[in-house]
């Protein structure tokens, strides 16, 4: 199978009816749950008679309590989907084998479904409600049936997903080398996946997990580290925390890249200050948020300790003070 053998998802998106269609998860971990899964093998073959190869899943978070709350109704990212249909052991890794048999509630549950080729996460600050979205094909009373069966989207709500901010993602099952990238779905959908391979029994990365974005508007961000980071380094400064700060078309990306590298434990990345979280809008160029970001550096370096690159420590007046001077320095940068 290669990429030439699949539907553009442009085309796909314009097709009439679109080759769209629509369900809800608990989460989207494409790295671990390689498939647009259905309980019900009926459902596959219809969905299948339906569609072409390369069709496109769009995945909602579901109202419930394994759910994120976040994420609840949320757009959380696109499969782009081949014909290849099989069971659950086939596409889920072993941690996916793992979470399905934990939350499924009976042996068949989520058992048969199409093989997933590449996919696509929106980033958090840009997710719409699904009611948003998709007014027509949800109706807030049919989310139980669209779990279910999957509902295909309307040629008006299907186009939508041309607007959104994705980056792509690792999917099991596939080969995924060099840099992810943020940016509209309009430009990234018919890019050449980075590498596809679907024999392989896993995602294989050679070169390390990083991201790159195009230009375009950012945000600055400070990221704070909860947990006992004390224990992390010597002689570490009472009433101060250890931050990293930068900037990103969507922080809340960046802080999920830095969390992914994290054992399981006590300690957590999150967004401390944001300007998407203050219902700012992005600053716009990279230029600007570089000035930013500089001004903070500088700022925490000398008042603060320097550990390396983005990270600092520093106490609580002292974040203030850097992510205010952070702000006023890009809004007034001069190209």
């Amino acid at each position: 199978m290669s990429v030439s053998d699949l539907i553009k998802p442009s085309d796909a998106i314009q097709h009439d009816p679109p080759h769209v269609w629509m369900t809800s998860y608990f989460g989207f971990t494409p790295e671990d749950w390689g498939y647009l899964s259905f309980s019900d093998p009926g459902r596959v073959d219809h969905v299948k008679s339906e569609s072409v190869p390369g069709f496109l899943a769009v995945i909602y978070g579901s109202v419930s309590h394994k759910t994120p709350s976040e994420e609840h109704g949320r757009l959380l990212g696109v499969y782009q989907c081949s014909h290849v249909t099989g069971g659950a052991e086939n596409f889920l890794s072993p941690l996916g084998l793992a979470r399905k048999r934990r939350v499924q509630k009976h042996e068949g549950q989520w058992n048969n479904g199409f093989q997933a080729v590449r996919a696509w996460r929106v980033t958090g600050e840009t997710a719409p409600h699904v009611r948003d979205f998709a007014p027509v094909s949800y109706t807030g009373k049919n989310g139980t049936s669209i779990a279910r069966h999957a509902i295909r989207l309307q040629s008006q709500e299907a186009v939508g997903l041309l607007s959104l901010d994705l980056e792509e993602v690792p999917v099991y099952g596939t080969d995924f080398e060099g840099l992810p990238e943020i940016g509209k779905a309009s430009d990234l959908f018919d890019k050449p996946a980075v590498r596809m391979s679907p024999s392989k029994p896993g995602p294989v990365s050679k070169t390390g997990y990083q991201v790159r974005e195009s230009e375009g508007p950012k945000y600055l961000y400070i990221l704070k580290l909860d947990g006992p980071a004390e224990h992390l380094i010597d002689d570490f400064p009472e009433g101060h925390s250890m931050v990293k700060v930068g900037f990103s078309k969507s922080p809340l990306t960046r802080c999920g890249h830095l969390n992914g590298a994290l054992p399981n434990c006590n300690l957590r990345w999150q967004v401390y200050f944001s300007g998407h979280a203050e219902g700012k809008a992005p600053y716009p160029s990279s230029s600007h948020a570089i000035a930013g970001e500089n001004a903070m550096k500088l700022f925490l370096d000398r008042v603060g300790q320097s550990l390396g690159g983005e990270f600092f420590l520093a106490d609580e007046a002292s974040i203030h003070d850097a992510w205010r001077l952070g702000a006023e320095k890009a809004k007034a940068y001069t190209e």
